[in-house]
C-alpha cells in the first residue's frame, strides 16, 4: 500500500511542547492517580489513619518530584487541594 500524505499545509508549531496549564493538569492527574494508588496498596496490618497519611506523603513526593523548587508545607497544601478538587 502506497504511503498517504497530508494535504494539510498547517503544521503545529508548538509540536512536544507542554503549555504550564497542561503541565499543571498533568501533575495534578498524576498525584491524585499515585495518592488513590498508595490507598488501594496499603498493607493489611495498617490502620486507616497510617494508610491515608502514607498515601498522602507518597502524594506529595510525587508532586516535589514535579515541582522541585516548592517547599514542603507549598506542596502539602497544593496536594490538599488537588485531592479535595478530585473529590
Amino acid at each position: 500500500m502506497p504511503a498517504m500524505r497530508s494535504n494539510s499545509t498547517h503544521v503545529p508549531r508548538d509540536f512536544g511542547q507542554v503549555t504550564s496549564a497542561e503541565a499543571n493538569k498533568n501533575c495534578a492527574r498524576l498525584v491524585s492517580n499515585t495518592f488513590s494508588a498508595a490507598l488501594r496498596h496499603r498493607r493489611v496490618d495498617q490502620s486507616p489513619f497510617d494508610a491515608d497519611q502514607n498515601a498522602f506523603d507518597v502524594a506529595v513526593c510525587t508532586y516535589r518530584e514535579r515541582n522541585p523548587d516548592v517547599t514542603e508545607k507549598e506542596a502539602r497544601q497544593a496536594v490538599a487541594n488537588i485531592i479535595c478538587r478530585s473529590l
